[in-house]
């Protein structure tokens, strides 16, 4: 008997001691996990290439939901009975979660969350940023240099002086964070 046989076999002494429904859903404990699959056992039964994603569709959006090792899954048969297609359906624990629709993306695990690969860094934390940006819009706005002397050379001859340099004719205007925040991304 192939090992496909052998997991019909087993399978169905597991669902003869509960209730059965049309599709087969059964607890398992993970083994280990790959990108899209991962194995499971039931009892001494191993089964290999259990779908992290029920649905195989398009790689342009998709949500894959990976569990944690030696945590429990449920998994239901999605062959109709044939005991030849496995997905996970719930999970006790959650390793990490990647999610994809068209070009965005966000990968979120216990290091935190990644948008579109993190290649801007950090999300800005807008009320510090806002408070600090703004302490140098008012510097600016009152700095100037009076009678500041200066001593040196100007084109070969000897030269002091005094120098003012006024206040500017036009202060920077205070920042406001809707000019910056964006508000389709909060933390």
């Amino acid at each position: 008997m192939d090992i496909y046989g052998q997991i019909a076999g087993k399978l169905r002494d597991i669902a003869k001691k509960g209730k059965v429904s049309e599709t087969l859903i059964l607890p398992a404990r993970v083994k280990s996990v790959s990108e899209t699959t991962c194995t499971v056992c039931i009892d001494d039964l191993e089964i290999t290439d259990v779908r992290l994603r029920a649905v195989i569709n398009s790689e342009a959006e998709q949500l894959l939901i990976k569990p944690k090792v030696e945590s429990y899954v449920l998994i239901a048969d999605l062959s109709g009975g044939s005991f030849r297609d496995f997905a996970v359906i719930s999970y006790s624990e959650v390793e990490e979660i990647s999610l994809k629709i068209d070009s965005q993306t966000l990968v979120a695990n216990k290091d935190g969350f990644v948008f579109n690969g993190g290649k801007n860094g950090g999300i800005a934390m807008v009320k510090e940023l806002t408070e600090k940006i703004n302490e140098l819009v008012k510097w600016c706005s009152n700095h100037t240099h009076s009678n500041a002397t200066f001593s040196g050379t100007i084109s070969g001859n000897p030269a002091t002086g005094t120098l003012t340099v006024p206040q500017p004719a036009q202060s920077p205007t205070k920042l406001e964070k809707s000019q910056y925040e964006n508000i389709s991304v909060k933390h």
